[in-house]
């Protein structure tokens, strides 16, 4: 296999992995699990996060990990990825099936298209208040930048980890700007920082306020150090969608 071959197959091997228990509604033909974060009834009007999880993990355990370090009140949106990977899930077809960048695109804007319908579904809901803040790591941060790019009306801001988009979806974003930041570690062996660079490169030309916070010394995994900052800006924005 060659190099370039080798960077597009080594991408879908990460997984984050924590615990919850959480009801299953289904919006847009994806599973589903919802979390009512903070006090707060599950008719009440709150602000949404989505959350897109990465390869291996489930809606139950990125909700589980999300929840217990976000500020409520809110809810918690986390889709399942239709394909079983091991214990956990894909959004992406078996890695056979993607051995070259283009392959991988068409996966990515596949699963792309199916958060947005949700999305759209979510913010047009009559409980929501204001555009639904976005995040998603590995997979689900390839899934966050694409979204961001060719979706960026549906959301109040996004927040790709771990994440990048191949050349041909690097496309500058449609549509006005929205606060976008990503997050990525230095050494990331699986998805390199160079594509995450490239990305929020591209991302830039239209959007100067896109911004990409790197880590030294951290692979693809979030350092506490990392983990602290995703969370200050999820809060932020959550903050400033709620009006608060």
């Amino acid at each position: 296999m060659c190099a370039t071959r080798r960077v597009w197959a080594v991408v879908l091997l990460a997984a984050l992995a924590c615990a919850c228990r959480a009801d299953e509604p289904r919006h847009a033909g994806l599973d589903t699990v919802e979390r009512i974060v903070g006090a707060a009834g599950v008719d009440a009007s709150l602000p949404v996060v989505i959350a897109v999880p990465g390869l291996g993990d489930t809606p139950e355990s990125f909700c589980g990990f999300l929840a217990t370090n976000l500020q409520g009140p809110l809810r918690l949106v986390c889709p399942r990825a239709p394909n079983v990977w091991g214990k956990g899930y894909s959004w992406f077809p078996p890695l056979q099936e993607l051995r070259t960048p283009g392959a991988l695109a068409r996966a990515i804007e596949d699963a792309g298209e199916a958060v947005a319908v949700l999305s759209r579904r979510l913010a047009g809901a009559p409980n929501t208040i204001a555009r639904p803040v976005l995040v998603g790591y590995s997979q689900g941060g390839m899934v966050a930048f694409y979204l961001a790019a060719a979706h960026a009306d549906i959301y109040f801001g996004v927040v790709p980890i771990a994440g990048m988009l191949p050349p041909s979806l690097r496309a500058p974003p449609r549509g006005e700007a929205v606060p976008l930041f990503a997050f990525h570690g230095q050494d990331d062996e699986l998805v390199p920082i160079a594509q995450a660079r490239a990305t929020i490169e591209t991302l830039r030309s239209r959007w100067p306020q896109a911004e990409l916070q790197v880590y030294p010394g951290v692979g693809h995994r979030l350092s506490e150090r990392m983990r602290a900052d995703v969370f200050l800006r999820l809060n932020a924005l959550i903050s400033a969608a709620a009006g608060r």
